[in-house]
């Protein structure tokens, strides 16, 4: 996530924010369904099983930004998604392929799950749902027509992305560019150690 920008002040003010919401997001379908038949898991927090009797939707908070000024609330959310990583440890070994699956659960339908079963309001920095992310990752548009970016999921991967967030953090913080060419260069990955800025 990279903010060129202060929030708005309802989002810090708040009790809880999220990114945006994600309803009925279909990549995640298949995944929730298994959660919904106790398919493969071999703990589910009563929140999350109280969410999947209640309805068919699964409505999430992408956790792009993830925050909020309540704090027993973020004690308790952490220490059940922990319990729900070490509970279900061996879902590692089984999804390799698919951790990020996972990962949405602990993370993003868990904290929406926890929110409203306590009834607490969650704002989000964006309000439109965005199922596709489309915009999410245009850092062409930066800092001149946007000030939000998330490299969610798999534009983490896609190379362009990675080059615009390469060149911006080289002209807006050199010295941390270096610092991470360096530290990489001394390990057994490599990366360039210059960049061409267009």
């Amino acid at each position: 996530m990279f903010a060129w920008k202060k929030f708005p002040e309802k989002v810090l003010s708040s009790e809880l924010i999220g990114q945006n919401y994600e309803s009925n997001y279909r990549c995640n379908i298949e995944y929730f369904n298994k959660i919904k038949y106790l398919l493969d898991l071999d703990y589910i927090p009563t929140e999350i099983l109280q969410e999947t009797r209640d309805t068919e939707d699964i409505i999430q908070v992408n956790a792009g930004i993830l925050g909020g000024n309540n704090i027993s609330f973020f004690k308790d959310y952490v220490n059940t998604a922990f319990e729900m990583v070490e509970k279900n440890s061996t879902l590692f070994n089984k999804y390799q392929n698919n951790k990020g699956a996972f990962n949405m659960v602990y993370e993003q339908f868990l904290f929406y799950c926890m929110a409203k079963a306590r009834k607490s309001k969650i704002t989000v920095l964006l309000e439109e749902n965005m199922i596709n992310h489309s915009g999410l990752a245009d850092f062409e548009q930066i800092p001149a027509n946007k000030y939000y970016a998330h490299t969610l999921g798999t534009y983490k991967k896609i190379f362009y992305i990675g080059r615009y967030i390469a060149e911006r953090l080289f002209l807006e913080y050199p010295e941390y560019y270096n610092r991470i060419v360096l530290l990489y260069n001394n390990t057994s990955v490599k990366i360039y150690r210059s960049i061409v800025i267009i």
